[in-house]
């Protein structure tokens, strides 16, 4: 997932940064919210993983500024 933040680092605008930045920030609270339920702690960590490298595959190909 690191791999894919900097190719979208990368592939967004300067001017889009914060907007980036801001949305990595939202997704790292919600996967540490997570951490508050053992019984599923790993399907949701999975689950925000798996999501999150989706999301990032949009910003390295300039569809989520769309």
């Amino acid at each position: 997932m690191a791999r894919r933040y900097v190719n979208a680092q990368k592939q967004t605008p300067r001017g889009a940064w914060p907007d980036l930045i801001g949305v990595q920030r939202k997704w790292i609270a919600s996967r540490n919210q997570c951490m508050g339920g053992k019984g599923k702690r790993i399907a949701c960590i999975a689950f925000a993983y798996e999501n999150r490298i989706l999301r990032l595959v949009e910003w390295e190909d300039g569809s989520a500024l769309d």
